[in-house]
């Protein structure tokens, strides 16, 4: 039995792109604190699904992961990435988090 309060962690589909505006909208002043100035396509609806379609891509090709943090209600608290995945015999990535 899952607690009413557990997360969720998973990878980020189109059908999030809403979310994830919600999500990046509600707390741009707070993430542009932290982040790399955005372009404004960035807080757009078009703008997140072509971010998310790029993510697939990059997981396909092993690159790069990215997931969601949901709520059990599937509200979208944050997300974290594992990005510059190398293979070989250095096997390492960078995490990134909001």
């Amino acid at each position: 039995m899952q607690e009413e309060n557990a997360i969720v962690i998973r990878p980020l589909s189109l059908n999030d792109a809403e979310r994830e505006l919600v999500l990046q909208t509600e707390n741009r002043m707070f993430f542009e604190q932290f982040a790399m100035s955005r372009q404004e396509d960035f807080y757009t609806l078009e703008g997140r699904k072509k971010r998310i379609e790029q993510s697939l891509k990059d997981a396909e090709n092993d690159t790069e992961y990215s997931f969601g943090i949901f709520l059990q209600d599937q509200t979208l608290i944050g997300t974290i990435s594992l990005f510059q995945v190398v293979r070989g015999s250095l096997q390492s990535a960078f995490i990134g988090y909001f």
